[in-house]
Protein backbone atom coordinates (compact mmCIF):
# COMPACT_ATOMS: atom_id res chain seq x y z
CA UNK A 1 0.00 0.00 0.00
CA UNK A 2 2.86 2.38 0.71
CA UNK A 3 4.25 1.46 -2.63
CA UNK A 4 1.22 2.91 -4.23
CA UNK A 5 1.38 5.75 -2.08
CA UNK A 6 4.91 6.67 -2.77
CA UNK A 7 4.34 8.69 -5.68
CA UNK A 8 1.39 10.39 -4.69
CA UNK A 9 -0.84 8.31 -6.51
CA UNK A 10 -3.93 5.91 -5.77
CA UNK A 11 -3.08 3.46 -8.35
CA UNK A 12 -0.08 1.39 -9.52
CA UNK A 13 0.99 -1.16 -11.88
CA UNK A 14 4.13 -3.40 -12.46
CA UNK A 15 4.88 -6.36 -14.82
CA UNK A 16 6.73 -9.07 -13.14
CA UNK A 17 7.79 -12.69 -13.86
CA UNK A 18 6.57 -15.64 -11.62
CA UNK A 19 7.88 -19.67 -12.29
CA UNK A 20 5.18 -21.98 -12.07
CA UNK A 21 5.45 -25.44 -10.06
CA UNK A 22 6.23 -26.68 -13.31
CA UNK A 23 9.23 -24.30 -13.48
CA UNK A 24 7.41 -22.42 -16.48
CA UNK A 25 8.02 -18.59 -16.18
CA UNK A 26 4.77 -16.82 -16.19
CA UNK A 27 4.93 -12.95 -17.09
CA UNK A 28 1.59 -11.28 -15.42
CA UNK A 29 0.64 -7.25 -14.62
CA UNK A 30 0.00 -6.32 -10.72
CA UNK A 31 -2.39 -3.48 -10.77
CA UNK A 32 -3.17 -1.90 -7.39
CA UNK A 33 -5.95 0.80 -6.87
CA UNK A 34 -6.14 2.43 -2.99
CA UNK A 35 -9.99 1.89 -2.59
CA UNK A 36 -10.58 3.94 0.89
CA UNK A 37 -6.99 4.91 3.64
CA UNK A 38 -5.85 1.64 4.39
CA UNK A 39 -7.57 -0.62 1.58
CA UNK A 40 -6.47 -1.42 -1.67
CA UNK A 41 -7.83 -3.66 -4.75
CA UNK A 42 -5.36 -5.88 -6.40
CA UNK A 43 -5.83 -7.54 -9.84
CA UNK A 44 -3.23 -9.74 -11.46
CA UNK A 45 -3.64 -10.50 -15.23
CA UNK A 46 -1.97 -13.17 -16.59
CA UNK A 47 0.18 -11.66 -20.39
CA UNK A 48 2.25 -14.62 -20.69
CA UNK A 49 0.54 -15.68 -24.04
CA UNK A 50 0.64 -12.52 -24.99
CA UNK A 51 4.70 -11.64 -24.45
CA UNK A 52 5.01 -14.85 -26.67
CA UNK A 53 2.64 -13.09 -28.89
CA UNK A 54 4.55 -10.03 -29.08
CA UNK A 55 7.87 -11.80 -29.16
CA UNK A 56 7.07 -13.64 -32.38
CA UNK A 57 6.20 -10.70 -34.11
CA UNK A 58 9.14 -8.89 -33.47
CA UNK A 59 10.80 -12.04 -34.90
CA UNK A 60 8.85 -11.83 -38.06
CA UNK A 61 9.77 -8.18 -38.50
CA UNK A 62 13.75 -8.53 -37.87
CA UNK A 63 13.46 -11.62 -40.52
CA UNK A 64 11.28 -9.43 -43.22
CA UNK A 65 13.24 -6.65 -42.69
CA UNK A 66 16.30 -9.17 -43.69
CA UNK A 67 14.84 -10.46 -46.31
CA UNK A 68 13.81 -7.08 -47.49
CA UNK A 69 17.41 -6.26 -47.26
CA UNK A 70 19.16 -9.33 -49.20
CA UNK A 71 16.35 -8.70 -51.82
CA UNK A 72 16.95 -4.96 -52.52
CA UNK A 73 20.69 -6.20 -52.42
CA UNK A 74 20.35 -8.57 -54.94
CA UNK A 75 17.67 -6.27 -56.89
CA UNK A 76 20.78 -3.50 -56.69
CA UNK A 77 23.34 -6.03 -58.24
CA UNK A 78 20.88 -7.24 -60.95
CA UNK A 79 20.29 -3.44 -61.66
CA UNK A 80 23.69 -2.99 -62.13
CA UNK A 81 24.87 -5.40 -64.36
CA UNK A 82 21.38 -4.23 -66.46
CA UNK A 83 23.27 -0.44 -66.93
CA UNK A 84 25.97 -1.84 -67.61
CA UNK A 85 24.98 -4.20 -71.05
CA UNK A 86 22.47 -0.99 -71.94
CA UNK A 87 26.25 1.07 -71.51
CA UNK A 88 27.95 -1.82 -73.72
CA UNK A 89 24.79 -2.10 -76.37
CA UNK A 90 25.30 1.75 -76.80
CA UNK A 91 28.72 1.47 -77.26
CA UNK A 92 28.27 -1.17 -79.57
CA UNK A 93 25.59 0.99 -81.39
CA UNK A 94 28.05 3.75 -81.74
CA UNK A 95 30.54 1.99 -83.01
CA UNK A 96 28.22 0.29 -85.81
CA UNK A 97 26.86 3.54 -86.97
CA UNK A 98 30.58 4.86 -87.22
CA UNK A 99 31.26 2.52 -89.48
CA UNK A 100 28.49 2.78 -91.47
CA UNK A 101 28.85 6.66 -91.29
CA UNK A 102 32.51 5.77 -92.41
CA UNK A 103 31.51 3.84 -95.18
CA UNK A 104 28.94 6.01 -96.70
CA UNK A 105 31.97 8.45 -96.40
CA UNK A 106 34.01 6.42 -98.33
CA UNK A 107 31.34 5.87 -101.21
CA UNK A 108 32.23 2.13 -101.52
CA UNK A 109 29.18 1.02 -99.19
CA UNK A 110 31.25 -1.63 -97.99
CA UNK A 111 31.81 -2.98 -101.77
CA UNK A 112 35.28 -2.70 -103.58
Amino acid sequence: MEGVRKDGKDTGETEGLFRAKDGTILRFILSVVMVVKDSVFCSIIDITGSKIVDEEIHRTLEDLEEQVRARTAHLERINEELRREILERRQFEQTLLSAQATERDDGSGGMK
